[in-house]
């Protein structure tokens, strides 16, 4: 769960909370919806390189 924390915190400062999302709630959503779009490609892309790094881990193994 420390991924998904790290990537909120990103998410927060690319995507803050200005006086516009205060004010309206249609702009507070798309600023929440955007978030959450953010954090999900992030863990997506954490999870394709570790992907990578065991296949080609595997494949060094093989070798041996």
């Amino acid at each position: 769960m420390e991924i998904k924390k790290l990537t909120e915190m990103i998410a927060k400062r690319v995507y803050p909370e200005t006086e516009k999302e205060k004010n309206c709630i249609n702009e507070f959503g798309k600023m929440i919806i955007n978030r959450g779009k953010l954090s999900k490609r992030i863990i997506e892309l954490i999870n394709d390189s570790k992907r990578k790094e065991d296949l080609l881990d595997s494949g060094t193994k093989q070798s041996d």
